[in-house]
């Protein structure tokens, strides 16, 4: 996996080093070989007692316009990556920079707030909710599943109990299927 020297220092929380790149012209645009740009580094994985990011989001966009709807090799964006480990705030961040809460990742057509849903991250799941009020409760991804069930299949029953008191159908079925959800 080539990283740029941005990426890395972004990886590894280094904010001072990563607005001395970006001053002598580092690319925020560079893309590695997972499809990541720098912006996507701040959230590899899901971290215990991780920082909020937003202090790197305002450098990062400070002088530049960022690309927020570049995917990588699993088809997320950067939202669906902070939907599924990012926070509230960082979810709202990436908003007012113009992130789109309706890309679809493939193979199942998720948005973020199914990423917030499998992840069981409550927080992103309730600031991305008010974004999808077009969209039917119930309406279904590939497998034919809702919110409901992948709540449900991931065991996350605070986001359960919300989505019931909602008016989610507990009698929804799906078609049989399986997946693999990258990390």
């Amino acid at each position: 996996m080539v990283r740029s020297p941005l990426q890395w220092a972004l990886q590894n929380r280094q904010l001072d080093i990563a607005q001395l790149l970006i001053s002598r012209g580092a690319s925020v645009d560079h893309i590695s070989t997972l499809g990541w740009t720098p912006i996507f580094y701040l959230w590899p994985r899901a971290r215990a007692s991780q920082p909020v990011m937003v202090d790197y989001l305002t450098v990062l966009s400070a002088d530049t316009f960022l690309e927020l709807e570049i995917l990588d090799t699993w088809g997320w964006t950067v939202l669906h990556r902070v939907a599924a480990f990012g926070t509230a705030v960082e979810v709202e961040a990436l908003l007012k920079l113009g992130a789109s809460p309706m890309t679809c990742a493939l193979p199942l057509r998720w948005n973020a707030i199914h990423h917030a849903v499998f992840y069981g991250n409550y927080s992103t799941f309730v600031t991305l909710l008010p974004l999808y009020s077009h969209m039917l409760i119930d309406t279904t991804d590939e497998r034919g599943w809702t919110l409901l069930h992948i709540a449900a299949s991931a065991g996350h029953e605070n986001i359960v109990r919300h989505l019931l008191r909602l008016g989610a159908n507990p009698y929804s079925l799906s078609k049989p299927f399986r997946s693999h959800m990258p990390e």
